[in-house]
């Protein structure tokens, strides 16, 4: 026993120097730091390939089969655009020395043909060819024939582009002539094996195919009246050569509008639609006599639009483009929408017949650029083929989900002021509320990030033909006629809501346009329990009396959908999700934790799951644990958040705590967080492997609040309250930091609780009177307004209740700071402008208070170079050090940095024995 014991004892003692000897991140690291990308499964599901790579390495690809048998297992250093034949035979990669590999996935042998810059594969058909083009100059274009190993060489060409069934190879030459027409393509039929030049001309470009690939459209350009105008082309397989399509204003197209290159090229699924980019065109007129100077703005009352939001605008529609299209049998064009529409239209997607668009019309006396959603678009149906609209709903909020139905028969939106769900069948022009007397409520019962209009969990799909359509409500599924008229089912069976398990459909593959195709009538779902945070899948079937039963329920993050109504995380990257074979019941998916690193898996049933990547770069560093973390809530109310804590944690001491939240984090317990410089939020694998613990609350909101400032002091406050009575937490070195919403409830905190010995706001609004009066910076709208009234919650005006508006002001309140406070605020900021920032701190430094600034050059509302970013990691962790840790404050905190002085010293060095 005796002998015992001391084993023990010598295994804890050598576990205990082994997390000690972990050493925390630096910034070599992060450069450094491996992730998997461009995860593939081949068509029959037995092969899979990853590329493993960081910022400064050469990434490398790993193909290997999924059976067991190790069969084929290959690693290829220095390689990209890696993947699979159709046929799953071959895979394909370019290695950096600009080489092409060809690998037969039977027998693993390796084909490797140099001198190739890039190559296309067909991504339906037979897969019978390979077109690659060589790096020298002159360059040749090579098409590969995968069955019988022949090559056809076409010399001297400069693009190519095979369709995706293969069975067309377009090339692309141009002529050194001085000619005027410098360009030509060349149309060749890889079965026929014919060519034929179908054009000759100047600066041709999107060649598109229709999905047979017996249509061809691109834009070419025209010069006249020694201008350069932009045309559409045509060819047809029946057809000799490409004829004009679309004249650069061709008739349909509206006055003041052109074709523009700018955008895409796309054919309707039966090819005999066109839709194509027009802009407005841009014509600069004459001052007349009576103008003394150019640089004075009149800024009236009378103005519908403010000058500034005038200025931008006619600098934006200089660029905007709008969506037109031509129909092949009428030749006739349809200019979808125009200036005074708001946003780009939704294109119905199995015929493009009908586009969904939000309508705002020019009306007298309209406030829409002033007051904010005094005024809101019409959602509107409109015909592409005679341009008519059709209004569905006046004053539509756009928080909600519009789309067509997978055969286009119906269209269906969510009024979020009326909290329904609506249908509209095209074919009869009657609208039915779907979604009247549900027995549950459809609207986001968690979060709102509005006071007045409510926010839908989301239309899942179609199923059977647009015979009914899956709606989510928090937990479960229901399947819902369009017309209204047949009962909602419950298809989970409220399985979700009584076990606090969020139910949603699988996107893989076979989910296409919102059509749901049930894989041997069976549906996908992903599930989530609310409460412990387990991930996993099951299996709906559908049909009269609909079953479910579990897959997997796993105590890591597998399949966490995207957007996740009540979770606006910005702790991390969420798992890929499932990669499905195509021709097989094979999946391909990601697994992770807070401690394990995403890793991929193959499965042939969700329930058995073997390993096939194994990447741990945290095993060699001080990493970090997360604990879900339960309180109650000062309304009774469930309180969730995570609390990470190193790797080498001890229970017998005390550590530094920094609060860190943005909205709802807490269903993201298990992604794994990469270690990253900070842009804007807070680095967490980075401040607790440098010894601390960071604690992420998720912020309850309610309706009845009406005040983002008041719902985090309440959430925070009572979270801390929980956190004290934990032994190993310091609640003298209690730190802070948000960014954007978060900087603004950082700065609002620090005015309400003495709790915190530290705090940092990023990009924070401080002052929501002046951003509801004020103007953003990039560009210059005035849209603080509805930003005031609806982000921050405050669901007023200040003229309507001032009171609330002064309650949730930081600045109003900057004589109660007792906090030390660091903002990072940029004059480029485009989403807050750098006035907020600006007005905190000289409030806080005209009343006594410690306050630092940090503003980077030509950033904005986060840090985008990496110098930068350097920066703002070591100067961030250096103000909690000295405030949390009691380290010796750099320079730039005792003394600060003189103007002239400006990147000749950084103040990074530290001060021993001076205090900030």
């Amino acid at each position: 026993m005796k002998y015992t014991l001391i084993i023990i004892a010598v295994f804890l003692s050598s576990l205990q120097m082994a997390f000690a000897q972990k050493r925390p991140i630096n910034f070599e690291d992060i450069d450094k730091w491996p992730f998997i990308s461009n995860e593939k499964i081949s068509n029959d599901g037995n092969f899979v390939l990853y590329t493993v790579g960081s910022k400064v390495t050469h990434p490398k690809v790993f193909i290997k089969g999924t059976e067991t048998d190790g069969r084929l297992s290959l690693e290829i250093n220095n390689a990209r655009n890696a993947d699979f034949t159709e046929d799953s035979k071959y895979a394909v990669f370019i290695n950096s020395a600009d080489s092409l590999g060809i690998i037969d996935l039977i027998t693993g042998n390796k084909k490797i043909i140099r001198n190739v810059s890039s190559y296309q594969k067909s991504k339906k058909g037979n897969a019978q060819w390979l077109v690659y083009q060589t790096k020298n100059t002159p360059k040749n274009v090579v098409a590969l024939n995968l069955f019988s190993g022949k090559t056809k060489l076409f010399e001297n060409i400069d693009g190519y582009q095979l369709s995706e069934n293969g069975k067309v190879l377009l090339l692309h030459k141009r002529s050194e002539s001085s000619t005027q027409d410098k360009e030509s393509i060349i149309w060749y039929d890889l079965n026929l094996k014919t060519q034929k030049v179908i054009w000759k001309g100047n600066n041709a470009q999107s060649l598109t195919f229709d999905t047979s690939a017996t249509r061809l459209a691109f834009f070419a350009e025209r010069t006249q009246n020694n201008k350069n105008q932009v045309q559409i082309m045509r060819y047809n397989t029946e057809a000799d050569s490409a004829i004009i399509y679309v004249s650069p204003t061709g008739s349909g197209i509206l006055p003041g509008f052109e074709v523009s290159n700018k955008g895409d090229l796309k054919f309707s699924s039966n090819g005999d639609k066109l839709f194509f980019p027009v802009s407005k065109m841009v014509i600069k007129s004459m001052p007349d006599r009576s103008v003394i100077t150019p640089d004075v703005n009149v800024w009236s009352y009378k103005d519908r639009e403010i000058q500034s939001v005038q200025r931008h605008v006619v600098k934006y529609n200089e660029g905007r483009l709008f969506e037109a299209v031509i129909t092949d049998e009428s030749h006739k064009i349809i200019q979808i929408d125009k200036d005074y529409d708001d946003g780009y239209p939704k294109i119905e997607a199995s015929s493009g017949k009908y586009a969904l668009m939000l309508c705002h019309y020019a009306q007298e006396n309209d406030d829409w650029y002033w007051q904010p959603f005094s005024v809101l678009p019409d959602l509107c149906l409109v015909s592409t083929e005679t341009g008519n609209k059709t209004v569905l709903k006046k004053s539509f909020i756009n928080y909600g989900s519009y789309n067509f139905s997978t055969t286009g028969n119906y269209a269906i939106w969510y009024d979020a002021k009326e909290r329904n769900y609506y249908c509209y069948n095209i074919a009869t022009g009657i609208k039915k509320n779907i979604s009247k007397n549900f027995p549950v409520s459809l609207t986001d019962e968690k979060f709102s990030r509005f006071t007045e209009f409510g926010q839908d969990y989301g239309v899942e799909g179609w199923i059977n033909s647009d015979e009914s359509v899956i709606i989510a409500d928090r937990y479960d599924l229901w399947q819902v006629d369009p017309e209204g008229v047949r009962m909602p089912i419950n298809i989970t069976g409220g399985y979700g809501r009584k076990s606090r398990i969020i139910l949603r459909c699988v996107g893989i593959e076979d989910y296409v346009a919102n059509y749901i195709k049930p894989l041997d009538n069976e549906l996908l779902l992903s599930g989530l329990d609310e409460i412990k945070k387990l991930n996993g899948f099951y299996k709906l079937k559908i049909g009269r009396t609909p079953s479910l039963r579990r897959l997997t329920n796993l105590p890591e993050a597998v399949y966490i959908p995207q957007p996740f109504p009540s979770s606006y995380t910005t702790l991390g990257s969420l798992p890929i999700g499932v990669i499905k074979a195509k021709y097989a019941n094979s999946y391909l998916v990601t697994r992770m934790s807070a401690t394990k690193a995403p890793n991929l898996y193959f499965t042939h049933d969700l329930k058995q799951f073997t390993a096939i990547s194994n990447i741990q770069p945290a095993e060699k560093f001080n990493w970090l644990t997360a604990q879900l973390v339960n309180w109650t809530l000062p309304d009774g109310k469930l309180g969730q958040g995570i609390l990470y804590k190193p790797e080498n944690f001890d229970p017998k001491k005390k550590y530094p705590l920094i609060f860190f939240f943005y909205e709802n984090n807490s269903d993201c317990i298990n992604i794994f967080l990469k270690p990253e410089l900070v842009n804007s939020d807070i680095n967490i694998p980075w401040f607790v492997s440098h010894g601390y613990l960071i604690f992420v609350p998720d912020i309850h909101h309610t309706v009845a609040t009406k005040g983002s400032g008041t719902d985090v002091v309440r959430s925070v406050i009572s979270a801390e309250k929980h956190l004290s009575r934990l032994p190993f937490i310091d609640i003298k070195r209690l730190g802070v930091q948000g960014h954007s919403l978060g900087g603004y409830e950082v700065d609002y905190l620090v005015t309400q609780t003495q709790l915190f010995s530290a705090a940092v706001a990023g990009a924070g609004v401080s002052d929501p009177i002046s951003l509801f009066g004020g103007l953003r910076s990039s560009p210059l709208e005035s849209s603080g307004a509805g930003f005031a009234v609806y982000y921050l919650r405050l669901g007023t005006t200040p003229y309507q209740e001032r009171s609330r508006y002064i309650k949730e002001t930081p600045i109003f309140h900057a004589d109660k700071v007792t906090t030390p406070l660091l903002l990072m605020h940029n004059r480029l900021d485009g989403s807050i402008n750098f006035n907020q920032g600006i007005e905190f701190f000289t409030a806080l430094r005209r009343t006594g208070k410690k306050v630092w600034l940090l503003e980077y050059d030509d950033e904005g509302h986060s840090i985008q170079k990496p110098q930068n970013q350097k920066d703002y990691t070591i100067r961030l962790q250096q103000f909690f050090d000295h405030y949390l840790k009691g380290a010796s404050a750099p320079t730039w905190m005792t003394k600060g940095i003189p103007a002239k002085e400006k990147g000749i010293i950084s103040g990074l060095e530290l001060d021993p024995g001076h205090t900030p």
